[in-house]
């Protein structure tokens, strides 16, 4: 809320302004965005920056940080498939 101060002659009120803090979760960084191609809630931490990382469900966007990337590659793929031929792939990533 604004508050007012008295000014010498007692005549005039002087608004002062209001002070808005904002907290930033983390800091600008160079970024790659994941969209998850799964039907599931997933949770990852980031290996060097511990930043976690959530998609909620198909189709979530998610930016991570470039320092992070690689490991998120590293759980981009499902190692099997079900019917144990083809890779199925987590993640697509954009630009």
């Amino acid at each position: 809320m604004a508050k007012r101060t008295d000014t010498s002659d007692n005549s005039k009120w002087v608004k002062e302004p209001e002070v808005i803090e904002i907290e930033l979760r983390q800091s600008r960084f160079p970024s790659t965005s994941f969209v998850l191609m799964k039907s599931l809630k997933l949770n990852i931490t980031g290996a060097v920056t511990g930043y976690k990382y959530t998609w909620d469900g198909a189709g979530s966007v998610v930016d991570v940080d470039n320092r992070d990337v690689p490991a998120i590659m590293n759980r981009a793929v499902r190692k099997t498939s079900c019917c144990g031929t083809v890779p199925t792939p987590y993640f697509v990533m954009l630009g």
